[in-house]
C-alpha cells in the first residue's frame, strides 16, 4: 500500500535499501566458491558497485575541498563545523 510504501521509504531511503542489497550480493559474490562466476551480469553488477563507490569518493573529496576553501573563508563557521565533523569520523 502507498502509506506502508512511504513509512518504510522514512526509515529506510530507496539509497539505503540498494546500498545494502549490493553491500550483501557483493560479499556473496566474493565469498563465491570457486572465485566470481565470469558471467556478463557479474560483470555489470560489479561496474554498477565500483560506479556507485567512485561517484561517493568524488563527493567527499568536493566536500573536503569545500571544508577547506570554509576554513580559509569563514573561520567562525569552520570552527563550529569542525567539532561535529570530528566526532563523526571517529564514530564506528
Amino acid at each position: 500500500s502507498p502509506e506502508t510504501e512511504r513509512e518504510i521509504v522514512t526509515r529506510y531511503s530507496y539509497g539505503r535499501q540498494l546500498g545494502r542489497v549490493i553491500d550483501v550480493l557483493g560479499d556473496l559474490i566474493e565469498s563465491w566458491p570457486g572465485g566470481a562466476p565470469d558471467d556478463p551480469s557479474v560483470r555489470r553488477f560489479a561496474e554498477l558497485r565500483d560506479d556507485i563507490e567512485e561517484i561517493k569518493a568524488e563527493r567527499i573529496a568536493r566536500a573536503i575541498s569545500d571544508l577547506a576553501d570554509m576554513k580559509q573563508r569563514n573561520p567562525g563557521g569552520y570552527e563550529r563545523l569542525a567539532p561535529k565533523l570530528q566526532e563523526i569520523l571517529r564514530a564506528d
